[in-house]
């Protein structure tokens, strides 16, 4: 811990403490260290920056007063002797705020503007990017004619409605960031001229997942959050919907809102974003990180696990929960599942449905030719909807592009089946397909592009494209819809029958190998293991030491698809050193259990000792 002293007036100490004291307070800075960890291990340490309050008083000295001296200053009598300071306090206790920033704030990005430059539409405007701790944020519009200088408008918040008035004009805001030591502001780029309103009105939806790594990229990946936020708000989106793993590595709002994370790239479409959780947003229990930093736009029916449908134009949109098998039985896992409750709201929330189009939205798909696979807990929700003649799904998790024929439950071409969009490219990592040999239904793949699905939703009909973080289009298309039900929306429970084996794929092959070490580079290092596996998976790994017949157990570690990417990887366990030091040599059991998105689950226990 260091210690920064604060400088104060000197004097001569006195005895005597009963004339009035003068007391100056300041700022200690010390700097502590502070250890991060993820999935129970330490992963690095860090400095941290802490402030104590202190406050010292000396005994005023006499002093005539002077003109222009503030009434009540505390002077001498006439004719008394100057009085002597008295001993220095000690510091009071430390203060729970930190001190006000010692400048004011400076712009390091611009503000930006979303929104269609349309009358009629809602453009949303980002703070930009601030050092210094801003604590206030304040918006001041702007219209600039076509060749004239631009004029400030009442909008002073967030959101600035287009009005006929704006049509021709070019729309700016500036924003002000301010804290205790002042303010500033900058100035975003124009966007427009703002176009008449249009008789179609058609909403324009941007929809990725698998969005944002973790603040400070400790797993070493490409982290294109970004990119695709760009290339996003190029779109002009009506809506974005964000398909789940959002933000990684655990989904806890400290990560939301960390430096370059979702909050400062995807957070500018926060105004129109509709949200499903990911299983990397349970890494933080509950998914609290999650549905503390979306409020109300995560649970706006508030479900059990945040389920809702809301309509977009003539368009009925289902947002759905693949991460939770009973109310308060959800976890981060790479096999999605449905909850009884959930499928029982979506069939009555179908069976009402009366709208000619019906999109539903959640994280695991049923069906995937990626790293990960298809996940056959789903298929109760893809029944429901199937009966309901609704027309696409969309989804994340595999770290690809995909889009499939409109298909059934048996992944067979069927022209009143659901497409299938899978979209995971939103910027955290890419992954290849599984193999050679992709089902029929499966038309377009691309797993190296970063980019984002663009869909319009028109009244009887949809028009989709798949745009790279380059602005060039990868896949693109129209398709009509299928037209209302009619009748209500049946619940099939899946069978694991001929009919539908191929949801469950080939056995999973799973095997784990530590690499040779030293006793001592382990307690320094770590312990690195060699893993294979056939396809996408989660992994436990149980460390226990064995003293005589009995096992004591160490330390246990999570690892999912970000640390196992492929079929051969490396991952790293930091075993406590606490539990090893001292020892000249170690028998080690290590315990690796491992659950694929078919739920298949493969057991290998390993025994090193360590040297």
């Amino acid at each position: 811990m260091v210690g920064i002293p604060l400088a104060f007036a000197t004097g001569a100490l006195a005895k005597s403490s009963q004339k009035p004291a003068k007391c100056r307070s300041g700022y200690v800075r010390r700097t502590i260290r502070v250890a991060e960890r993820r999935h129970g291990r330490i992963v690095r340490r860090r400095g941290k920056i802490v402030y104590t309050r202190v406050q010292r008083c000396v005994k005023a000295t006499t002093k005539p007063p002077s003109p222009g001296s503030r009434p009540g200053s505390p002077v001498n009598s006439p004719g008394s002797s100057p009085t002597t300071p008295v001993a220095p306090s000690p510091p009071v206790g430390p203060v729970v705020s930190s001190p006000p920033s010692p400048t004011a704030p400076v712009n390091t990005a611009p503000p930006t503007i979303v929104g269609n430059a349309t009358a009629g539409s809602t453009l949303s405007a980002s703070t930009g990017s601030w050092t210094n701790a801003p604590t206030s944020f304040g918006y001041q519009w702007q219209r600039c004619p076509g060749g004239g200088s631009c004029s400030a408008t009442p909008v002073i918040s967030s959101t600035y409605a287009l009005t006929s008035g704006d049509v021709g004009a070019t729309i700016r805001v500036s924003v002000a960031a301010s804290n205790g030591s002042g303010s500033a502001s900058a100035t975003s780029a124009a966007v427009g001229p703002a176009a008449p309103a249009t008789s179609s009105g058609d909403p324009v939806v941007v929809a990725v997942g698998d969005i944002a790594c973790a603040p400070g990229n400790p797993d070493g990946v490409a982290c294109e959050q970004s990119a695709t936020a760009a290339i996003a708000q190029k779109q002009s989106p009506s809506a974005v919907f964000v398909l789940g793993d959002n933000q990684y590595d655990d989904g806890s709002l400290t990560e939301y809102d960390g430096a370059g994370a979702y909050n400062s790239t995807w957070g500018i479409f926060d105004p129109f974003v509709y949200p499903v959780p990911g299983n990397h947003e349970y890494g933080t229990p509950s998914a609290a990180g999650y549905f503390q930093y979306f409020g109300a736009r995560a649970n706006p029916e508030n479900t059990p696990d945040g389920y809702y449908s809301f309509n977009l134009g003539t368009w009925h949109i289902v947002a759905l929960n693949s991460n939770c098998s009973g109310q308060n039985q959800c976890a981060d896992a790479s096999y999605g599942t449905t909850s009884p409750a959930q499928t029982l709201w979506l069939q009555q929330d179908l069976a009402h449905d009366t709208s000619a189009c019906t999109l539903a939205m959640w994280h695991h798909p049923l069906f995937s030719y990626g790293w990960m696979l298809g996940s056959p807990g789903v298929a109760d929700l893809w029944t429901a909807l199937y009966n309901a003649h609704a027309d696409v799904v969309l989804n994340g998790h595999d770290h690809l592009y995909e889009r499939f024929e409109p298909q059934n439950l048996s992944e067979t071409a069927d022209s009143n089946g659901i497409r299938e969009f899978v979209v995971g490219t939103g910027g955290e990592s890419l992954n290849g397909p599984y193999g050679k040999d992709p089902p029929k239904t499966l038309q377009v793949s691309d797993s190296s592009d970063y980019g984002v699905l663009v869909l319009t939703l028109h009244a009887s009909s949809y028009d989709w494209k798949f745009v790279n973080t380059g602005g060039a289009t990868i896949d693109s298309g129209t398709t009509p819809c299928h037209g209302p039900s009619g009748a209500p929306a049946a619940v099939a429970h899946v069978a694991r029958s001929v009919r539908v084996a191929s949801l469950y794929g080939p056995a999973l092959s799973f095997d784990a190998r530590p690499i040779r070490a030293s006793l001592k580079s382990v307690i320094r290092a770590g312990l690195a293991v060699a893993i294979h596996a056939s396809r996408g998976v989660d992994v436990v790994v149980t460390a226990s030491l064995r003293r005589g017949r009995r096992l004591h157990r160490i330390a246990s570690f999570y690892e999912t698809e970000s640390q196992i990417p492929k079929p051969y990887s490396q991952i790293l366990l930091r075993l406590p050193a606490r539990s090893l030091q001292g020892m000249t040599a170690v028998r080690l059991v290590l315990r690796f259990a491992a659950v694929d998105s078919a739920e298949h689950r493969r057991t290998v226990t390993r025994t090193v000792t360590l040297r």
